[in-house]
């Protein structure tokens, strides 16, 4: 990311927000801009103590709120129902609004980059969302055959970051537990996703409503597996 410095003189970064996005990166630090046509900047030191001790114009006088407890905006508004005309308003306000092609874009950058750096952050990681016949799956396998196994293992590739849905990390083994609903349409993707974890050196288990009847069966070919290559 570009470093953007104030244009007044002095020589102060420009601290990128959130807001920026939307409105531009500001020209000057806040405050700076009316000080360049009065001193241009040369002798901004004058300024840096007027809002302090008895320079100040509120110097020893008290807050009128003061010691009093103020209430939120939601404490004031709640159990209050809205009017379907402040709705519609609120509404038609927002009717026909839409992100650019290059704001959407540059918004899918900066998560992807996010969430490759700080994967322990992703929604993926999030247990709660874990389907039920993973959970089983993932419960049954832990019981019986491995205690160091984890939910949602991230894992680094060329281009993404892969949540593997059950993985034995010192093994390298990954169990992948196929529903019906999500994955219907993803043959291609899948394959392409497991030719990827085994260039990194993972075996990839592929389990289904099928065949999940039989994974004492795979497990013993697994161990056998396992033994051959000294694992």
């Amino acid at each position: 990311m570009k470093i953007n410095y104030c244009l007044c003189g002095c020589g102060n970064q420009i601290i990128f927000k959130k807001h920026h996005r939307k409105y531009g990166i500001p020209k000057y630090i806040s405050g700076h801009n009316s000080k360049v046509k009065l001193s241009g900047c040369a002798k901004l030191s004058k300024y840096e103590n007027f809002s302090k001790g008895k320079n100040n114009p509120m110097f020893g006088k008290m807050h009128p709120n003061k010691g009093k407890k103020i209430p939120k905006i939601s404490e004031k508004l709640k159990g209050k129902k809205q009017t379907k005309e402040h709705i519609e308003k609120r509404q038609e306000s927002r009717k026909g609004w839409k992100h650019t092609e290059e704001a959407k874009k540059q918004q899918s950058k900066f998560i992807r980059k996010y969430f490759r750096e700080h994967p322990e952050k992703h929604p993926n990681r999030n247990m709660n969302k874990i389907s039920i016949p993973q959970r089983k799956l993932y419960d049954y396998l832990k019981q019986y055959y491995f205690v160091n196994i984890e939910l949602e293992y991230p894992i680094k590739g060329k281009f993404q970051t892969y949540y593997l849905d059950i993985a034995i990390p010192s093994l390298k083994v990954n169990f992948e537990y196929d529903g019906e609903y999500w994955h219907r349409e993803t043959k291609y993707s899948d394959e392409a996703r497991d030719n990827e974890l085994n260039k990194l050196g993972w075996l990839v288990i592929r389990i289904n409503k099928n065949n999940v009847s039989q994974i004492d069966f795979i497990m013993g070919k697994l161990i056998k597996f396992l033994k051959m290559n000294n694992v």
